[in-house]
């Protein structure tokens, strides 16, 4: 396996579980101490993994500053087209803000809320 896999790997799972230690990411991804310390020495040096007080290691926020330059390029807003347009309570027009969409099988059902400022949140 290809230590760009292994990183990904790394990455994910700190992702999902948040601060681990070296051990329990090489038991849990079944991977040599040694080469999961070498995968997070490594990340850390990009500053995409940092140590916590606890001597455990977590993600930065390198991937989200990576990502915001990747919408950036693609041109985000452009690709998701237009915004429809809402009625709000006071009978004036607003666009409508879409806020996140989150995987979590509880919050499958869409829930909109009108807010004080005429934006709608969706949450899915």
């Amino acid at each position: 396996m290809s230590s760009i896999r292994r990183s990904v790997q790394v990455m994910e799972l700190l992702a999902r579980k948040g601060p681990l230690g070296v051990r329990a990411v090489a038991q849990q991804l079944k991977l040599p101490v040694g080469s999961v310390h070498r995968l997070l020495l490594d990340l850390e040096a990009e500053a995409v993994a940092e140590r916590t007080a606890d001597n455990e290691w977590e993600l930065s926020y390198r991937l989200l500053e990576i990502t915001g330059i990747q919408l950036d390029r693609v041109e985000l807003p452009r690709l998701a087209g237009p915004i429809p347009l809402f009625r709000s309570a006071h009978g004036v027009s607003r666009r409508a803000a879409l806020v996140g969409r989150c995987s979590r099988p509880a919050m499958s059902e869409v829930v909109r809320r009108a807010h004080a400022d005429g934006c709608i949140a969706v949450e899915i």
